[in-house]
């Protein structure tokens, strides 16, 4: 029987060890870490799919994570348990030429922006593995008036530069039981989404916030600015900016600097988001944008203008990144080949076949101005400031008759 209190105490500590190791750049300890986790995914995978063996209502497997496959899906994964029962799995899978479908890579991504929320906040999407993006270096031309038939004197010739989004690899091994290859491509289905999901989450959320560029996204607390120093691949981080509080004053200030985009151009901002270590919302931010109404209730993540507050594990305790999310463009696909592999070298694991998902990743904000690297170290609570004006005074008189 499947302890979910105990899987999930497992689930916690596990994540906390891959985020750990990222940040440390500690590979044998994200190894190690990786093991873990996909030995709880296989193992809880494999123990939900025997207790609901007997239920045929879509509704109840739908709520235990089950979804209807796409009729691509269901052919991969149907190939894939055929090759995965035979007698030489290893070179049975290599014969699978189908690519992974990228509807899959989707599904996890929509997942994990329903219990990660930065993902939900930037520009994500699935992609090839080589992409471009073609920008307007020079930002806004005009062109110039005169007569109907006059000669074209206001020519724009926008510098256009194309960015060659190599997108870096990220490896995920997937352990498939072979109970589970008897349970139908639906849980094969789930083992893989849930092995993936805190893989991508985890990985991603941290590139996303802090990555040095160097084999990994380009993080927003990192300079991109024209001529930086880029050391080894790595871009260093922008130099931060320290504030005390978050007054209109104080808000409005840096919101200024976010108005105006890479090529010195005014653009609208309509909202922004605020990144914030989980222990610095509850010591910091908290502090500073809770008031307490005349009724005694209190209001939380009150500020001067429409903001997003995200916890993210990604950024150390007294820093905070404050931007325009949709400005970072996450891109995310199946690797080269875009095929599972199966690997029996890595680690032998009885009873259990060992793949290789290959994912690509590239990650980057679209110009240094959209994002501000923040010290919130000396933030000081709200102090809200209440003053009577225009007050009259009366004095009462008795008549003496």
């Amino acid at each position: 029987m499947l302890n979910l209190d105990k899987a999930k105490q497992e689930k916690a500590k596990i994540i906390g060890d891959i985020s750990a190791a990222i940040k440390g750049g500690d590979e044998k300890a994200l190894d190690s870490a990786f093991e873990d986790w996909t030995n709880l995914v296989a193992q809880t995978v494999t123990a939900e799919a025997m207790q609901s063996a007997d239920i045929i209502d879509n509704a109840i497997l739908s709520a235990r994570g089950i979804r209807q496959l796409t009729s691509k899906e269901r052919a991969y994964y149907t190939k894939l348990i055929e090759a995965s029962k035979g007698a030489d799995p290893k070179m049975a899978v290599s014969g699978i030429t189908d690519a992974f479908p990228l509807t899959i890579i989707d599904t996890v991504l929509n997942d994990i922006t329903k219990t990660h929320e930065l993902l939900n906040y930037i520009d994500m999407r699935t992609t090839s593995a080589a992409i471009k993006f073609v920008k307007n270096k020079t930002g806004q031309q005009t062109g110039v008036w005169g007569e109907l038939t006059a000669a074209i004197e206001g020519e724009i010739n926008a510098a256009i530069e194309v960015v060659d989004a190599t997108l870096l690899k990220l490896t995920a091994f997937i352990y498939v039981p072979k109970d589970l290859l008897d349970y139908g491509p639906e849980w094969v289905d789930k083992l893989v989404r849930d092995t993936l999901s805190e893989v991508i989450a985890v990985s991603s959320e941290i590139a996303i916030v802090d990555g040095d560029g160097n084999k990994c996204p380009i993080g927003m607390t990192r300079d991109i600015s024209d001529g930086v120093a880029v050391t080894n691949g790595a871009y260093p981080r922008k130099t931060e900016v320290a504030i005390t509080d978050l007054s209109p004053t104080t808000y409005g200030e840096l919101l200024a600097s976010l108005a105006v985009d890479g090529n010195d151009l005014p653009r609208k901002v309509d909202n922004v988001i605020l990144v914030v270590n989980p222990y610095d919302y509850f010591s910091k931010i908290m502090p500073a944008t809770t008031i307490q109404a005349l009724d005694g209730t209190y209001k939380g993540d009150v500020l001067p203008f429409p903001t997003k507050i995200i916890q993210s594990v990604a950024l150390e305790s007294g820093k905070a990144v404050l931007g325009l999310g949709k400005q970072y463009t996450y891109c995310i696909g199946a690797g080269k080949s875009g095929k599972l592999e199966y690997d029996d070298s890595y680690k032998f694991i009885e009873d259990m076949r060992t793949y290789i998902s290959k994912l690509t990743a590239y990650g980057k904000a679209n110009d240094d101005n959209a994002f501000i690297y923040l010290d919130i170290s000396e933030l000081e609570a709200a102090n809200l400031k209440v003053s009577v004006v225009n007050t009259v005074a009366t004095q009462e008189t008795a008549s003496g008759e």
